[in-house]
């Protein structure tokens, strides 16, 4: 790795002394580490993410798994990204670690250095807590030995956009419906930069102006919403990142 590059503990959430000790040395030692790759950063196996339901947008609807990133049997084509490159705060995901047949490992345990950037659920879901760089490792069940790391960004939501669920693309500023009919939409969370977040939030707010023009059919938190046509007329459809209503995206609904 370039020499100059400098790495601190503080910046990768590490709170633990010996474990910075350990994992930082192993940064050093590597020829060609990823910040958020397949493989893991000592190459003893590989990291998978999975959405932990479908409401996360990493994953196509009704997969939980990203494309291409099935680890049993290991078979992860070289090059190929089985991490999304950001989390969101408060994104609910699952990890797995798979490591290389070739190691007396035992079934590595998966941790996280920082339970204040990122905390276990149990069942291999975890939940992403504040911005930040996190490093996960697995950890021997042999001889409690560090087997592998990786880093994972984690990004505070700075825009929301939503999108129409059957033409998978950005809703224009206004929608024309009949009465009766309905539509379905989703909120994708971003970073300052537009990019796309991972992890299924549950802190999203959806509102209608006027119930009695346009429903909201399910639940009002879910980053997925139907809306129906109730009644001739106007009404806005709001998405909020949360409770607070700081980050907001909307549009216009007219029922003819």
């Amino acid at each position: 790795m370039v020499s100059s590059m400098r790495v601190t503990a503080h910046n990768f959430g590490w709170t633990h002394a010996g474990t910075a000790a350990l994992v930082l040395g192993a940064i050093a030692a590597c020829s060609s580490a990823s910040s958020s790759g397949r493989e893991g950063n000592l190459g003893h196996g590989v990291f998978l993410y999975q959405c932990d339901t479908d409401q996360d947008p990493a994953c196509a609807a009704g997969s939980k798994t990203l494309p291409g990133c099935e680890v049993n049997p290991v078979s992860i084509p070289t090059g190929t990204q089985c991490f999304p490159s950001e989390v969101a705060v408060g994104g609910r995901f699952r990890l797995q670690y798979s490591p290389n047949t070739n190691t007396n490992v035992g079934n590595p345990v998966l941790k996280v250095v920082s339970q204040d950037f990122m905390n276990g659920l149990g069942d291999g879901q975890f939940r992403a807590n504040r911005p930040g760089t996190v490093g996960i490792y697995t950890q021997s069940t042999v001889d409690s030995t560090l087997v592998d790391y990786t880093l994972l960004k984690i990004s505070a939501i700075k825009k929301v956009q939503i999108q129409d669920v059957t033409g998978k693309r950005g809703v224009g500023a206004t929608v024309t419906m009949t009465k009766l009919a309905t539509a379905q939409y989703k909120l994708l969370a971003q970073d300052q930069n537009g990019q796309s977040l991972a992890g299924a939030v549950d802190s999203f707010l959806w509102e209608t102006s006027d119930p009695t023009i346009v429903t909201l059919a399910t639940d009002a938190h879910s980053a997925s919403i139907q809306i129906t046509a109730a009644a001739v007329g106007k009404a806005t459809i709001s998405a909020y990142a949360d409770d607070t209503k700081t980050i907001k995206a909307s549009f216009d609904v007219t029922v003819q």
